[in-house]
Parts: C-alpha cells; sequence; structure tokens
C-alpha cells in the first residue's frame, strides 16, 4: 500500500495545486476551452499548460519524502533527475488527456459541465475520478516498468484518493461541489 500512496501523491499535489490556480483564476489568459462543444468549457488550455510541470514538481517532491522517509520504496523512482521530469511531465499530460473522453460523452449526453447526471449518476462519478487514475496507471507501467505491478491498485485505489482530494479542496474552498 505505501508504493501505491506514494505513486499517487504526485498526482495529489499536481491537482490540489491545479485546483486553486483554477480557484484564483491564475493564467487567465489560458483559461480557452479546448473545444467547448467537444469537452465543454471547463476543459482548458489551463490545464494542459499547467499539469505536466506541476506533476513533474509532484514527482520531485514525492522522490525527495521517498528518500527521507521511506527509503527502501526509492526504487519506485528513477534516479536519473531527467528520467524523474519526463515521468512527471508525461504522468502531468496524461491526467489531462484521459479526462478528455469522459468530458465528451457526458456532452454526448446532454449533461453540462460541472452537473451531474440524472440518471445513474454513480457511474459517473466513478468515471471522473478514474479517468485520469488509469491514464496516470498506464503512463506509470509504459514509462516506469517497475512501477507495473502497482498498476491494477492505483486503478482501484487512485478513484478513492481522488475523491478524498476532492472533499479536502472542497472544505479548504477550493472546490465548490465535494464531489
Amino acid at each position: 500500500m505505501t508504493g501505491v500512496l506514494l505513486l499517487i501523491l504526485p498526482l495529489f499535489i499536481s491537482a490540489s495545486l491545479h485546483m486553486a490556480i483554477v480557484k484564483w483564476d491564475l493564467l487567465a489568459f489560458a483559461k480557452k476551452p479546448l473545444s467547448q462543444p467537444l469537452f465543454g468549457r471547463n476543459k482548458t488550455w489551463r490545464g494542459f499548460l499547467v499539469m505536466p510541470p506541476l506533476t513533474l514538481l509532484g514527482v520531485e517532491i514525492a522522490h525527495r519524502l521517498t528518500l527521507l522517509w521511506f527509503a527502501d520504496w526509492a526504487w519506485l523512482w528513477p534516479e536519473n533527475p531527467v528520467d524523474r521530469w519526463f515521468l512527471g511531465l508525461m504522468l502531468g499530460l496524461a491526467y489531462v488527456l484521459f479526462e478528455l473522453p469522459n468530458s465528451w460523452f457526458k456532452r454526448r449526453r446532454g449533461i453540462a459541465e460541472g452537473a451531474r447526471a440524472e440518471r445513474n449518476a454513480w457511474i459517473f462519478i466513478v468515471i471522473d475520478q478514474g479517468d485520469s487514475a488509469l491514464g496516470c496507471a498506464l503512463c506509470y507501467a509504459l514509462l516506469w516498468p517497475e512501477t507495473a505491478p502497482y498498476v491494477p491498485m492505483l486503478v482501484l485505489i487512485g478513484p478513492a484518493v481522488h475523491l478524498f482530494g476532492n472533499y479536502l479542496l472542497f472544505k479548504l474552498k477550493l472546490r465548490k461541489e465535494p464531489v
């Protein structure tokens, strides 16, 4: 479980920082929808601009915390800084890319941005929390094969951590809704 949580930590950090950027409307010049008809107005260029470098930062923080407090788990992270940075950038990109199919599908179903489905809402909640977890788990497995055994747990636990993070951000007034 320790390894899974350490692998989730960079994404928890980057997603939390991203929500702060959204809340405080920083980098407003990039708050332009990727394609409003396809994905809605909430999927913007700002997410693509900030999530890769924020996740790179998250990977570096997680790597250093691992070395300090969980030295037996140091193998989770590439030793070479350039490899870690590349991993961080690609994780951030995977995070935002894997959110797009769900947004596209919800727009086709007539579900407005930020709204919940009237029918089968729980299915969309699960998908909303799991899309980026799946993308990031696959990214880890492809770019850092040592993490491949953790992919199933990342896919299962990632959405739960995402829900917890959403609730925490809601309590900190960085999110409008707890889910």
